[in-house]
């Protein structure tokens, strides 16, 4: 099991402020960090041998783009076997037939890969929380996007 740190361990590590930190982690340049709530107030928990996200100059590192595409790899991964494990599939319903069609209309064609539609699948069969498959999406999704 992977030993994790808060962040500000993380931050006294890098010798940076936790302020910093934090905003390293929302802007999901921390691999592997996750933010928990507690009460009405949240703390990030980071692995302890998290890679310094940041480059000699501040920037981020070159690998960056090649962490998160293996954490979208990983939350695929992870996905597929959760589903084949609960004997979860995703079918569509008519429910996500009408929002295609709202979707269309508008001018936006929303296009769900297999990981995404398993994902809303987990949530319907209650096998994972609204608060869960929102972080799953979030993971997924963040590799998807072009990062430059």
């Amino acid at each position: 099991m992977t030993e994790i740190i808060s962040s500000s361990e993380y931050a006294s590590k890098l010798g940076i402020s936790a302020e910093r930190v934090r905003q390293l982690c929302k802007a999901g340049r921390v691999i592997g960090a996750k933010q928990f709530a507690i009460g009405s107030s949240s703390v990030w928990m980071i692995p302890k041998d998290a890679k310094d996200p940041r480059g000699k100059n501040g920037r981020p590192l070159k690998n960056t783009i090649e962490a998160v595409k293996t954490v979208q790899n990983k939350v695929s991964q992870y996905v597929l076997d959760l589903a084949n494990k609960s004997g979860v599939a995703f079918i569509k319903s008519p429910n996500d037939a009408l929002a295609n069609v709202i979707a269309h209309l508008s001018d936006d064609d929303v296009v769900c890969d297999e990981t995404e539609d398993l994902i809303v699948a987990l949530r319907r069969a209650n096998v994972i929380n609204g608060t869960e498959m929102v972080s799953l999406l979030g993971q997924y999704l963040r590799g998807r996007t072009e990062i430059t």
